[in-house]
């Protein structure tokens, strides 16, 4: 901001630009950087048979997902690509609907990716 007699001007904000990363200074290379941060090792490998879910297996409630994550640190970070618990309990109070949908297969099935 800066004056001209007893007006004062507001400048315009500083246009938003991406963090930079070593190695990063185009998109694509950010997006990859990001990537390799986030994700980590080889890409999952699919497995040749088809799962069958366990028959004795109870289904995942919302319920059950808000008591885990309300019991857990929000400083720690379980998996590999260090995201802390922080951000999934966000994420759950935002769209408690999101992560249930996305764990209640892998629950049913018995899979556990290496990703996760």
């Amino acid at each position: 901001m800066y004056s001209v007699g007893k007006i004062y001007i507001r400048t315009p904000p500083a246009p938003s630009t991406p963090p930079e990363l070593p190695g990063a200074s185009t998109p694509p290379e950010l997006n990859k950087a990001l990537l390799d941060h986030f994700f980590p090792g080889e890409p999952a490998t699919f497995l040749d048979t088809i799962l069958l879910p366990f028959r004795d297996c109870l289904p995942l409630s919302l319920d059950e997902v808000g008591r885990t994550l309300a019991r857990s640190s929000a400083t720690s970070a379980p998996g590999p690509d260090m995201t802390p618990n922080s951000v999934w309990k966000r994420v759950h109070r935002v769209a408690p609907q999101l992560i249930h949908d996305l764990l209640a297969p892998l629950v049913t099935f018995g899979s556990h990716p290496l990703t996760l």
